[in-house]
């Protein structure tokens, strides 16, 4: 991995913070344009009987979806309440989740990282700023101890093409059970491992195409015959059949 021809495959906003850093990037989360309109059919689905949503968001590069996430929510027949942002950086969102609090949405849509959104969550607890959050990201092991026993709702979008918590082909049963065996082995126990097995998969079936992206290329250092066979590469898959990447230029 190099800026100056090396490949970077990585996920969600570890490639949005550093795209302007390296000449090829796969990012192995969904593109975009397909994550937010699993956004719009998960509020859906999770608070079928919501009109209103309110949205405050980190104010990072992946917040480039934002205008298009609320865009499709409204033409799903949602009203969009109040759109604001807060720096990463913020240690008091008071303010923010009390203007939240006095609209009353039947939503509030939170994002981006999981570290963006623990902060809103833990204040929309304390001040009960709303009783049903949807997040652009989850992660049960840091999200769960804000929200704990209380009557707030908590649904983040996952970010990959299966529920591996309820997996229903026979390769996506083989891989859960696999990866449980592995993470109740020391020295690999860890509550955030189990909780977070869904979030392996953002690399787990990137690596079998990279694998035989080398094999078709015939080398594993000549990048513009890797990035070639990447691009052409489909592989049966956890998330399911036809994985694999697409292109696209920016700059």
């Amino acid at each position: 991995v190099d800026a100056n021809g090396g490949l970077h495959i990585n996920a969600g906003s570890a490639v949005a913070n550093r795209i302007t850093e390296y000449k090829n990037v796969f990012s192995t989360i969904a593109d975009p344009d397909i994550n937010v309109a699993l956004v719009v059919e998960g509020v859906k689905k999770a608070y079928p009987s919501a009109k209103t949503i309110a949205f405050l968001t980190a104010n990072q590069p992946i917040g480039e979806q934002l205008p298009s996430i609320v865009k499709a929510l409204e033409g799903a027949g949602f009203t969009v309440v109040s759109n604001d942002k807060y720096d990463q950086k913020a240690v008091d969102l008071t303010p923010q989740l009390s203007k939240v609090k006095s609209l009353n949405p039947d939503v509030l849509f939170l994002g981006w990282t999981v570290a963006d959104t623990a902060l809103p969550i833990k204040t929309a607890k304390q001040i009960s700023a709303a009783k049903n959050l949807y997040a652009w990201a989850t992660s049960c092991d840091q999200v769960q101890p804000e929200i704990g026993s209380t009557d707030i709702k908590y649904v983040g979008n996952l970010l990959t093409g299966v529920d591996i918590n309820a997996p229903t082909t026979e390769l996506a049963k083989s891989y859960v059970a696999k990866y449980k065996t592995y993470i109740a082995s020391s020295p690999h126990q860890s509550p955030s491992n189990t909780q977070n097995m869904y979030a392996s998969l953002f690399w787990a079936d990137s690596l079998f195409v990279v694998a035989k992206a080398m094999e078709a290329a015939g080398t594993t250092t000549d990048v513009a015959k890797i990035t070639e066979q990447m691009l052409k590469t489909r592989v049966e898959a956890v998330q399911g059949p036809g994985y694999g990447f697409s292109a696209k230029k920016l700059g």
